[in-house]
């Protein structure tokens, strides 16, 4: 497999977009379901075991719900993502890479109309097997997981596709190939 990397051509912009807002919901979150579940101190959503949000999440607001239902399901891709990594089950992998950006877009509630476009883009071209918003989706890039052989002509098609559905960007979009490597070393 190859990785792909596809610039929307709009910075990513995390001041003046709906992240700051998120953080401030999840954090809510976290105090609520603290005080529910008799957490003292729960400030962030890793502070709650995955109980006792199971047991005291219908108590949320419905955005608090959504927002807390995407950190303990991201969570758990995660998880699942690390084991399909390491027994090379790519296709679950990439599964998990869709699964993962469509809870970001229901469930967070965060991705540009041009990172959605993008997304949708490379989802839809043959022989990528999952993709998902790099960062907040609030701008940015989205990565892909191509299968080796369709790399080149899935490059050419995202471009061409997305030039289309978004001609005029502030920077150059740009989609690059890039390989995975067997970690980190000084050469």
């Amino acid at each position: 497999v190859r990785l792909l990397i596809a610039y929307s051509g709009f910075s990513r912009e995390l001041t003046s977009s709906g992240f700051n807002t998120r953080v401030a919901e999840c954090r809510e979150a976290a105090r609520q379901l603290g005080e529910l579940a008799g957490i003292a101190g729960a400030e962030i959503l890793s502070d709650i075991p995955v109980e006792a949000y199971q047991r005291y999440r219908e108590h949320l607001p419905p955005h608090l719900q959504r927002r807390s239902g995407h950190f303990f399901s991201e969570s758990a891709r995660v998880q699942q993502g690390l084991h399909a990594w390491q027994v090379g089950d790519l296709s679950l992998f990439g599964q998990l890479m869709q699964a993962s950006c469509r809870s970001s877009i229901a469930q967070y509630e965060s991705g540009s109309p041009a990172l959605k476009t993008l997304w949708e883009i490379v989802s839809a071209q043959p022989g990528v097997l999952g993709s998902r918003f790099s960062g907040g989706g609030y701008g940015g890039c989205v990565i892909g997981l191509v299968q080796a052989e369709s790399a080149v002509p899935v490059v050419a098609a995202v471009q061409e596709a997305y030039r289309r559905a978004y001609p005029q960007t502030p920077e150059p979009p740009q989609v690059f190939l890039t390989d995975s490597d067997d970690g980190v070393r000084i050469e």
